[in-house]
């Protein structure tokens, strides 16, 4: 699968923290901007040039729109939310038809690792279900171990 190929691929990612990704693609002539729960976050992204808004995912009240994005990422994002698939069904209904989601979160088979803010604890295949209730048919799907034995799960998904 080729996405970058595409005309009209703008970049959005969730939970940018630091803006690192968006700097990247924009580098590269991408258009792209990007989400964050914490005011400081946006405000820091946007003294630097980037277009970075805010958007609360255990909220999900206000609109979110990702419209343009072709793709939309979400790193280490949504385990730090309290209702994943309801962050995820809000992702999916901004989103146009054909439009990308890559999404990786870590697997905790016991409880949430609060002390790095996380409200919900992922079990494999937990996020796979997510992203099938919420729409998205479920194009790759990779389950990795870090050296330090931290696992992940990985999905590209499209609307």
């Amino acid at each position: 699968i080729n996405i970058i190929s595409n005309e009209k691929f703008i970049f959005a990612e969730l939970g940018i923290r630091q803006p690192m990704l968006l700097k990247h693609f924009i580098t590269q002539g991408v258009e792209s901007f990007g989400y964050d729960v914490v005011p400081v976050n946006v405000l820091i992204g946007q003294h630097l040039g980037y277009d970075t808004r805010q958007y609360d995912f255990s909220d999900c009240s206000k609109e979110l729109d990702l419209r343009d994005a072709y793709i939309v990422v979400s790193y280490h994002m949504l385990e730090h939310t309290r209702e994943p698939l309801t962050a995820i069904q809000k992702i999916y209904d901004s989103m146009e038809q054909g439009e990308y989601f890559h999404v990786e979160v870590p697997l905790e088979p016991t409880v949430p690792e609060v002390e790095h803010g996380h409200l919900f604890a992922f079990i494999k295949d937990d996020l796979r279900m997510m992203l099938h209730l919420a729409g998205f048919t479920i194009l790759y799907t990779l389950f990795s171990e870090s050296s330090s034995g931290r696992k992940i799960e990985r999905y590209l998904a499209q609307k």
